[in-house]
């Protein structure tokens, strides 16, 4: 696994966007992003290899919705995997829970998030997503 990238909640995402982007100094800010799926917009910043995503809700019900209510913050950590469904069935056999079946989402890249269901474990949401193919 390696680390692609963090995601947080943020209530509106230009609000976010423009007080983020007038503190700190990104090498690149992409395009906002409609993701379907997962009902939210996003948008991916870069700073050298390390990516933040900003999540904003896109519905109503939207999984973030609640979050973004109580004033946003941090949501996951995402981290690519070579096989997305080998990777989700060692991790249901040492007791974590999928808590969002694979989707397509963001830039066309399959997906799930999964629960670290260990009181000890400090993270407790992960975003597994499959590498693209070369």
């Amino acid at each position: 696994m390696k680390l692609d990238h963090i995601g947080i909640v943020v209530p509106e995402l230009e609000t976010s966007l423009r007080a983020l982007t007038e503190l700190v100094s990104f090498d690149e800010v992409g395009p906002r992003t409609h993701v379907p799926a997962h009902k939210v917009n996003v948008c991916h910043l870069r700073s050298g290899t390390t990516r933040v995503e900003l999540i904003e809700p896109a519905a109503g019900r939207s999984p973030v919705s609640a979050l973004a209510r109580k004033g946003g913050g941090f949501h996951h950590l995402a981290f690519t995997v070579a096989d997305l469904e080998r990777t989700l069935a060692d991790l249901r056999r040492r007791g974590a829970i999928v808590v969002r079946r694979p989707l397509r989402g963001y830039g066309g890249r399959v997906s799930a998030f999964v629960l670290l269901h260990r009181p000890e474990a400090p993270l407790k949401l992960v975003e597994l997503v499959e590498e693209r193919e070369a």
